[in-house]
């Protein structure tokens, strides 16, 4: 039984998993400074002039490009905010070899250095590397002055899926405004699915709305004086390394693939469940929530709740936490969706029609709350953790109240 539940987590997180993206180039060669790292991960030496000269002498396929953006909602965005991405790939031992033994119980499959656009100084280093689960990591590194040393940085991501152009940009952006990427990658960095789930997206989901999980870092808020490059990353996301851009600036989540076919939409919470139900062969209960959660009229439901004033900070919250969900489904979770079906379908349907005689008592409301916190708990990622959190905070006020308090407090915009 054991086994079937790891099968079929591993089954789930292939099902909601967004393939990996083609991979970004640099610089460099055998360095015995890199022997001196330390152990802990939280320092490490990096020269990088020996990347340079290990990209040359190693790499098997080299492209550059700059950054392009879909101008759809923010033509104020332009494809310098990001001068150059390029990308080498290279063999895994190479690799290795280059950069041996840094991290405990961690295998690095992407180095990336970022650099000035205008002095061209090198500022910081990502590492993308994967653990014995086939968890990808991606940590920060600042360089420190007059030093070939770096420090890891405090940074609220634990986990990634997969080597995605525009999370990459979008971390740059945080932490390196106005810079170049090169990147080193394995050549089979395809071969390296990752979790199901990315906290980079429940990071700009959070940064987008400054919610209290992030705002101890000082990452920048979407209202503040560089909104026009965080919006970037929601609104318009860059696609390149080819000619790809991703269709964005409309109510359809993407996500930039560009070594995989472009822009691809991202599987939903209700796709997971629905899969998760078939997996297990729980079909009567699948057939009651297709029954009670129809998909044409959740669209239309998500539809009516996206056009109030705050709709923007639902929609964003379901698809941004949809991968996280997916990635905790289990028979126990299954079982509480299973129990909270008809307690959401009669809430949505009640909110369709208005009906003012609904009212969402705290019993419907604890056990929908309780359904979402077992996910919670169950998740390896803190941050996802923490959002739920956030978003109960939001949602509270609609305990207890009917369906014309609840479009009331939907008509605020505050939370956009």
């Amino acid at each position: 039984m054991k086994q079937k539940f790891k099968n079929f987590r591993n089954q789930i997180s292939q099902f909601v998993s967004i393939l990996l993206i083609a991979i970004l180039f640099s610089s460099c060669s055998e360095n015995t400074n890199l022997k001196e790292q330390n152990s802990t991960g939280n320092e490490l030496s990096f020269n990088v002039e020996d990347f340079k000269k290990f990209r040359e002498e190693k790499s098997t396929s080299k492209i550059t490009d700059s950054v392009k953006y879909n101008s759809t909602k923010s033509p104020g965005i332009r494809s310098g905010i990001i001068n150059a991405v390029s990308h080498a790939e290279v063999n895994i031992n190479d690799l290795n070899k280059f950069f041996p033994n840094h991290l405990p119980d961690l295998q690095v499959i992407a180095i990336t250095t970022v650099n000035d656009i205008d002095s061209h100084e090198e500022s910081g280093l990502f590492l993308h590397a994967v653990d014995d689960d086939n968890r990808m990591h991606l940590l920060a590194y600042e360089k420190k002055s007059n030093s070939k040393k770096y420090k890891l940085i405090d940074f609220p991501v634990s986990y990634i899926n997969g080597y995605k152009l525009d999370n990459l940009l979008f971390v740059t952006q945080n932490l390196f405004p106005s810079h170049n990427l090169n990147t080193v990658a394995v050549s089979n960095i395809d071969q390296y699915s990752g979790n199901g789930y990315d906290d980079i997206k429940l990071l700009a989901f959070a940064i987008k709305y400054d919610l209290p999980s992030v705002k101890k870092y000082g990452l920048i808020p979407f209202s503040g004086s560089k909104s026009k490059l965080a919006h970037a990353y929601i609104d318009n996301k860059p696609c390149s390394m080819a000619a790809h851009q991703c269709r964005n600036g409309s109510d359809i989540a993407t996500e930039c693939h560009p070594s995989g076919g472009g822009c691809r939409t991202p599987t939903c919470q209700r796709q997971a469940i629905v899969y998760a139900y078939s997996y297990n062969s729980r079909y009567d209960e699948l057939n009651d929530f297709n029954s009670f959660l129809p998909s044409s009229d959740m669209y239309t439901f998500r539809n009516e709740v996206f056009a109030t004033p705050t709709g923007e900070f639902w929609f964003d919250a379901y698809y941004a936490t949809s991968s996280h969900f997916a990635e905790t489904i289990n028979f126990t979770l299954l079982t509480k969706i299973t129990l909270q079906t008809p307690v959401i379908s009669e809430g949505m349907y009640a909110y369709l029609g208005d009906n003012t005689n609904y009212f969402l008592t705290g019993t419907k409301y604890d056990g929908v709350v309780d359904m979402i916190q077992y996910s919670a708990d169950r998740s390896f990622s803190s941050l996802y953790k923490n959002l739920i959190v956030d978003i109960q905070d939001r949602t509270v006020s609609f305990r207890n109240e009917n369906i014309a308090d609840i479009k009331t407090q939907l008509s605020n915009p505050k939370y956009n």
